[in-house]
């Protein structure tokens, strides 16, 4: 189908666009500025270029080091207006999915650092603030997500959390063209399909590429080394950090204390018990399906056969569904990852899902004689046990949520240029300091 006609609302959009980012260049537009640094992640199309997992992967590598990490997001898609800190525990549809997600996962992320320090003979309260469960605030090892409309609220909501005198970092989350925040970095993360010329609604980019020109770092996965030499033609001259992206499935078991990809259990096991249950019957009796994160994933990054911790390839007939911006890259990797997929459904980014979309997606999954379902953890978080219980058909069919890693080849590199960023070598030293 020609787009044709939607030529003129393109341009219109392209001399808004110009229009913005020319009264924030000229400082015409207010700009304002939280006490912490601001680090920007985003890109230039909607949705699908794998900001998430760099996020993530981030947030990891400076609490790591001590530093006190904020996470700030818009919440695409909640139901709520309120600027509040995402709690790991809640609703998609309260706190959006992607900052529930990542909540989520830095809350993982502090859980393990924890047990690791415990295990080197931390003293149990500096373990027990460091796992921020003291009052329910944040401690030295804890990661916030706040969320709203207005991101300097919420930078400042976060900032609230902690005590006075902690120097921190702000993560802001699909920040490239949120311009009325000050950053101090821009971190943006470039998929090959931005090379393509046309901007909304006809393409896919909401600016064109010149538009790097703003950017102080360009995210390339591995596998699209060719980009750089196009970039650099075009006269984008940004350090580029290279990420390497791997797709981790659930484990065989279920062990105590963790579901599927390693989040929290619905209902406790007794110390030391495990659970036998494969995961191909785990239901919802066992397991609360919202406890994952996601990004879209990319086969060129995939290596096959490369499983989750417990050692298992995909290698089941399985249906395949998801709700995000790119879904023929995510069949395409779970095909590399082993997967027979015998059928696949794709619904809109975000998609809300509802009973009768689970009712339809179960009838295929019988008529196909599939064993289990795949799915992002992006769609697994927006399923409840409700959903997940017509799902399966009550445990009559299993499921697996796929999770997109990203590690950095050049780790030293990004944290040491992080680190050298005016007032992050403060917060690192004083998270370090004993």
């Amino acid at each position: 189908m020609s787009l044709g006609w939607l030529t003129p609302l393109e341009y219109l959009y392209g001399a808004a666009t110009g229009l913005k980012n020319a009264a924030y260049d000229r400082r015409w537009a207010r700009v304002r500025r939280l006490d912490w640094p601001v680090i920007s992640v985003g890109n230039l199309s909607v949705g699908g270029a794998g900001k998430t997992p760099v996020v993530i992967l981030l947030a990891e590598l400076l609490r790591a080091r001590g530093v006190a990490v904020s996470v700030l997001s818009r919440g695409y898609g909640r139901r709520s207006a309120a600027v509040e800190v995402v709690d790991p525990g809640g609703t998609a549809e309260r706190f959006g999915d992607e900052p529930l997600l990542i909540a989520r996962r830095l809350q993982k992320f502090v859980h393990e650092s924890t047990d690791r320090r415990s295990e080197d003979g931390g003293p149990e309260d500096g373990a027990r603030r460091d796992s921020g469960l003291e009052a329910g605030r944040p401690g030295w090892g804890r990661a916030s997500v706040a969320v709203g409309a207005d991101r300097f609220r919420a930078g400042l909501l976060a900032q609230s959390l902690w005590p006075a005198g902690v120097r921190g970092v702000h993560l802001l989350d699909d920040g490239f063209q949120h311009r009325r925040l000050a950053r101090d970095l821009d971190v943006v993360v470039v998929h090959r399909s931005d090379l393509e010329p046309r901007l909304l609604p006809v393409g896919r980019l909401r600016e064109p590429l010149r538009a790097l020109r703003r950017a102080g770092v360009l995210v390339l996965r591995d596998g699209d080394r060719d980009l750089e030499a196009a970039l650099r033609a075009r006269g984008l001259d940004a350090p580029i950090w290279w990420v390497r992206r791997s797709l981790e499935l659930a484990p065989s078991k279920v062990p105590a204390g963790e579901v599927l990809a390693g989040e929290l259990p619905a209902r406790e096991l007794p110390p030391g018990e495990q659970s036998e249950l494969p995961v191909s019957e785990v239901t919802p009796d066992q397991v609360t399906p919202d406890r994952f994160v996601s990004d879209q994933f990319a086969p060129a990054d995939i290596a096959a056969g490369e499983v989750g911790p417990g050692g298992r390839q995909l290698t089941r007939r399985v249906v395949a569904f998801c709700g995000i911006a790119r879904p023929a890259e995510f069949f395409a990797a779970v095909r590399e990852a082993g997967g027979q997929v015998v059928s696949t459904r794709a619904f809109r980014d975000h998609h809300r899902y509802s009973p009768p979309d689970m009712s339809r997606l179960f009838r295929v999954a019988i008529e196909a004689r599939a064993e289990a379902f795949v799915t992002t953890e992006k769609d697994a978080v927006r399923l409840g046990p409700a959903l997940l219980k017509i799902l399966t058909g009550s445990g009559q069919t299993g499921i697996q949520v796929a999770r997109l890693n990203a590690v950095f080849l050049d780790e030293d590199r990004v944290v040491n240029e992080l680190l050298a960023l005016p007032g992050l070598e403060t917060a690192a030293a004083a998270g370090s300091a004993p």
